[in-house]
Parts: structure tokens; sequence; C-alpha cells
């Protein structure tokens, strides 16, 4: 019986997803299946895939649809996923040598009905492990206590319980095909906590083409996803310095979606009226700047 899935949504990505076939076929632990979810490649994605399914090196399932966004594309893979647990590795990604072993061992170890999943380490393509910022030393936390408390500033890798993951959907928008990863994982803090383990599972490459260089184009062209994202941080954070940054970032949002209801909308009014003008400013700055990456989170 198969234990953990691997997520990889992608689109048009045939050129790297041999790094990350080939980091599956060299893991130690083999009950895991590599869900791929192509969200309308036309590109030789297709043939790539099947290629490796003809091989029979690893238990791989294939779905296509039409080009609806990695955001939907998630929710099917959560929803495909039949194993205990689930993670997604971006498809110009790829796993650490023993990534699928140390993730079995931590949650047989660990695992409770109050925790959600596992939250461990990515490294950098061109960093060594001694130079990735290790997770804090303690058994277990919540997502957001990670960057709110213990200002941790980088990218974890999460491992979740299928069931759990489930349970909590990206929201989708009409004509918006990206939204918040963290949703999910803030969304899943209000009732779980997390273990935590101290060794690498991936290893990012960060993709020119990809969305972690597009922060600027994300936030233009999804505005109604982003601000529904924002209030919905204002009201579940208690943290007063997270909650300015996103009623900042909501009126930001709200005004290129054209909602000028947004104040009668806000989960937290004040606190939005407080940074009122801050908001139409940063709304003025990423609607004129050049830049494609956005460090004000």
């Amino acid at each position: 019986m198969k234990c953990i899935t691997v997520i990889t949504t992608t689109y048009n990505r045939g050129y790297c997803l041999h790094q990350l076939y080939e980091s599956l076929k060299k893991q130690e632990y083999k009950k895991f299946q590599w869900l791929v979810i192509d969200d309308g490649s036309n590109d030789n994605t297709k043939e790539l895939i099947q290629g490796y399914i003809d091989e029979n090196s690893i238990d791989i399932e294939y779905h296509y649809h039409q080009n609806i966004g990695m955001t939907a594309s998630r929710n099917i893979g959560y929803e495909l996923a039949k194993t205990e647990l689930s993670v997604i590795i971006d498809s110009d990604d790829w796993l650490e040598s023993n990534a699928l072993n140390n993730i079995i061992d931590c949650w047989e170890e660990k695992k409770s009905d109050n925790i959600a999943g596992i939250i461990a380490l990515n490294q950098k393509r061109d960093e060594s492990f001694d130079e990735v910022k290790l997770l804090p030393d303690i058994k277990q936390l919540k997502f957001r206590d990670l960057h709110d408390i213990y200002r941790y500033g980088k990218d974890a890798k999460l491992i979740y319980r299928t069931d759990i993951a489930k349970k909590y959907p990206y929201p989708t928008f009409e004509g918006e095909r990206s939204f918040p990863a963290s949703f999910k994982f803030r969304a899943i803090d209000e009732k779980y906590d997390l273990v935590t383990m101290n060794k690498v599972v991936c290893i990012v490459d960060f993709n020119q083409n990809g969305q972690t260089f597009d922060r600027i184009k994300q936030y233009k062209t999804n505005p109604k996803g982003y601000a529904f994202y924002r209030n919905e941080m204002m009201r579940i954070s208690k943290n007063k310095r997270f909650i300015l940054k996103q009623a900042i970032h909501y009126i930001s949002s709200s005004f290129f979606a054209k909602d000028y209801m947004f104040l009668f909308k806000a989960s937290k009014k004040l606190y939005v009226v407080s940074v009122l003008p801050l908001g139409i400013m940063f709304h003025l700055y990423i609607r004129n700047t050049k830049r494609r990456s956005l460090k004000f989170k």
C-alpha cells in the first residue's frame, strides 16, 4: 500500500521534469505515487511522462486538463491523492536523495490526531546544507508561528495528511489562475499543528520563467483572489504587525479588482482605515513599477 503522494502540477516544463523523475527513481523508499497534473501543456510533457510510465520504474499517475492555472490544478491533485500523506513538489524542483524515507520515519514516530503533517527544509540548488537555515528547535508548531514569531524568512516544505489537505481547498476566482499557497497552511493552522523535521526534502531551482519571479504580475492579474486572501489573513491573525501588512495589501488588491466597497467587506475595518493612505500609495507603486519581484509580503 502506498503511503505518500508526490503531487506535481506542470505547464510546459518538459525541459526540466527529468530532474524530478530521476530523483524519484533514486528514492530508497518505494511506497509512493507520483501524481502529475498537466495544466494544458502544449510541449512534449505528455509524451515525456508516457515514456516514464512505460519504463515502469515508479508508480506514476498522469492527468491532463485544459489550462486552468496552478491553484485549481493543486486542488485537483489533492482530490486525486489516495495516500495518507501528500507533498507538492514543483516541476522545476527535485527531491533530496533520502527525502521520502526521512518523511515516513518522522511521521511514524510523531503522528497524532492533532498533527496535520510535517514542516521540513528546502535547499537551494546552489547552496550547501551548512547554508540552509534550520527550523526552530521545537517539536511542533504552526506554520504562522514560523514567520510571525520566529521570523524564519525562508520557504519551507510542507507535507500534509491528505485527508486534512482535502478539507481546505484553495478558493478559485473566475478569470484568475493564481492564489497564495500559504492560504491552505494558515487555514489548517486554525485546528492543527505541524511537527518539525530539520532535514532537507526538496532541492529548489527558482526558474526565471516561474511564478517566484513574477510576483508583481500575479498581484495585478489575480486581484480578486489576492484581496480575498488578505482579508482572510487579517481575520484569522492575532499579530498586529502582520494584520497591518495584510490591510495595506488588501487595499491595493481591492483597487486592482475595482472593488471600491472593500472597506465594508473588511474583516478588520479599523486596521484598514488606519493604513488607507499607505494602501493607496502602495497600490500606485505596484501599478507603475517595472520590477517583477515583491519583497513586501
